[in-house]
């Protein structure tokens, strides 16, 4: 009986080890104030041309507009350096908007695009989704 007890003990502990790491690969998603979720892509053609894609969906009768501030950069060494005309705001209107940008790399090499959605509304505070993708062609 003990043996029995023993082993039915030692599953059990190992089972409430397990699960935790089991919830945490299906991810955490943020719950937003006024924005359902936001979408960036970043994207560099074989030529050098990057397009960046920026918008968000939001909630009718809540969401009411959005700031997106992007920058590009390249990785020289074992730094990250701004590139010339590659930083911009937008200022985008209504519940749900997309914007786009297209630029011309100067060379190729490894870039990363920073980015920050800051989404406006009657939902409560506003909401801040930041990020960054890093590509290289």
């Amino acid at each position: 009986m003990k043996k029995f007890l023993s082993l039915l003990l030692t599953v059990v502990f190992c089972v409430v080890l397990v699960l935790p790491i089991y919830a945490s690969n299906e991810g955490i998603m943020p719950c937003y104030n006024n924005t359902a979720s936001a979408v960036v892509e970043f994207t560099i053609s074989d030529t050098g041309s990057a397009r960046v894609t920026c918008g968000y969906n939001g909630y009718y009768g809540i969401t009411t507009n959005a700031t997106v501030n992007c920058k590009i950069e390249k990785r020289t060494l074992f730094w990250w350096s701004d590139v010339d005309g590659a930083e911009w705001t937008d200022y985008l209107e209504g519940s749900r908007s997309e914007i786009q940008h297209l630029i011309q790399l100067p060379k190729s090499g490894k870039y990363r695009l920073t980015y920050e959605i800051t989404v406006y509304g009657s939902g409560g505070a506003p909401d801040v989704i930041t990020g960054e993708i890093e590509k290289e062609y």
